[in-house]
């Protein structure tokens, strides 16, 4: 695979690049993810597995929510589809305070049902 330091290089050939994708996809699979989950305790426990996902978890829940794929979908297809209605968070909002506009056939948009 073609790396410098810890950055991942993209191929110009994105069939190459599929290939080395996979490869390192395989690579990984067999090393590390398949290992940590059959390396079992007594109880038939796999403690790394467990730390791992635990920590995976912890760290990226955040990124697969459905309040922030909600959000992704409004913003990025939902709102543009509608003939160009925009909607932006402001600069102090926190993640979970912002503005989505509805549509209701009869009452036309409302904000924040």
């Amino acid at each position: 695979m073609s790396r410098t330091t810890d950055r991942i290089l993209e191929h110009a050939d994105a069939r190459q690049q599929t290939r080395l994708d996979l490869a390192a996809l395989f690579d990984t699979l067999e090393n590390e993810v398949v290992p940590l989950f059959y390396d079992q305790d007594d109880t038939g426990v796999p403690r790394a597995w467990v730390a791992r996902q635990k920590n995976a978890i912890r760290t990226l829940a955040w990124r697969f929510s459905a309040r922030r794929m909600l959000k992704d979908y409004v913003m990025g297809s939902y709102l543009p589809a509608t003939g160009g209605l925009t909607a932006s968070l402001a600069p102090t909002a926190s993640a979970a305070h912002y503005s989505v506009l509805f549509y209701d056939g009869k009452k036309g948009l409302a904000a924040n049902r």
